[in-house]
């Protein structure tokens, strides 16, 4: 029977039917012009490990013990090219090819699907475009534009009068500005005036009467002006309105609105330029 095994004979030893049988004839591979002449041939003697050769088919061929099984053979019975993939087949050597990258014919092609399931390649556009969409350009949807200019939204709110400020460590309100909702850049300066030469130190803050965004701290010389910058970046929800308020440690100051020589204009304000 196949799966037998290997046998040594030695000098004298008896080769018998049987060892024929079991130690050559059922384990060679047995060629037979086709499936039927091998039943024919093997009906009768069918066991687990017998191999075949038929040549009709070129099929090598074992029989696992109730069947003939192809040697070595899978599942796959045939490459079918989908989406984007050309070629395929269903023997021999199968070659596949991706076409989306045979449809880039020159450097800075892009692919744009352009329906469902199909595409073309969207040539390089020139220098400094940017690809935008359009729904009006057929079939891609896009196309290569120059870039907009950016645009940024600024406005300021001057003090209009000046401020006075009679008490110490009590905070008044300068320059004030009304934001919508969206992320914003604020710069805030005033200008502190001490016409009593109490001198005193000054506390500025940016905040919208309730919290605080930035705040900065200023010693002022007896009978000085002196100016007060700070910045912070707000993100107010809906509309708000921002602030500058001063308070200085000593009594009799001033917020001014304008310069008090040169005629330089407006020195205390807020100014906001929205980035988002």
């Amino acid at each position: 029977m196949a799966g037998a095994g290997y046998k040594l004979y030695s000098t004298g030893d008896v080769l018998s039917a049987s060892d024929v049988n079991t130690y050559l004839q059922q384990q060679t591979v047995m060629v037979f012009a086709s499936a039927a002449a091998r039943t024919t041939a093997l009906a009768s003697v069918l066991s687990e490990g017998l191999i075949t050769y038929l040549k009709d088919t070129d099929a090598l061929e074992i029989y696992s013990g109730s069947a003939w099984v192809g040697y070595g053979s899978g599942d796959i019975t045939g490459v079918t090219a989908g989406t984007g993939i050309s070629g395929g087949g269903t023997s021999g050597t199968v070659t596949v090819t991706n076409s989306m990258a045979t449809e880039i014919t020159a450097a800075g092609d892009i692919i744009v699907g352009t329906g469902s399931g199909t595409f073309d390649n969207l040539p390089i556009g020139t220098t400094n475009q940017v690809l935008t969409a359009d729904t009006t350009v057929s079939p891609y949807k896009v196309k290569w534009a120059s870039a907009g200019a950016a645009s940024l939204t600024s406005q300021t709110a001057n003090l209009s009068a000046n401020v006075s400020m009679p008490s110490a460590n009590t905070f008044y309100d300068g320059p004030s500005i009304t934001l919508a909702a969206g992320t914003w850049l604020l710069i805030g300066q005033v200008s502190i005036e001490d016409p009593g030469a109490n001198g005193g130190r000054n506390t500025a803050k940016l905040w919208d009467g309730t919290t605080v965004s930035t705040s900065v701290d200023s010693t002022q010389p007896s009978g000085s002006t002196i100016g007060m910058t700070m910045s912070a970046f707000v993100s107010p929800a809906s509309s708000t309105t921002y602030k500058v308020s001063v308070a200085n440690s000593q009594p009799t100051h001033n917020i001014l609105a304008n310069t008090t020589t040169n005629s330089a204009g407006n020195t205390s304000r807020i100014t906001a330029t929205k980035i988002a």
